[in-house]
């Protein structure tokens, strides 16, 4: 998937480890020209998967 190799290649450039990329995706999610239930929404979705990736890696 095209989103994993783009966060693979910013991960040492940024500096960001799992969390932090988490978080990173969390404030582009609050930046869209959305309402506030859908952002809502979709970071409820987003903490869901990434609740799951966790799980999974455990």
């Amino acid at each position: 998937m095209l989103g994993d190799r783009l966060v693979a290649c910013a991960r040492p450039l940024l500096g960001l480890d799992e969390h932090g990329v988490a978080e990173l995706a969390r404030q582009a999610v609050r930046q869209l020209f959305l309402d506030e239930p859908g952002k809502s929404a979709v970071l409820a979705e987003f903490d869901a998967y990434v609740a799951h990736r966790a799980s999974a890696a455990s």
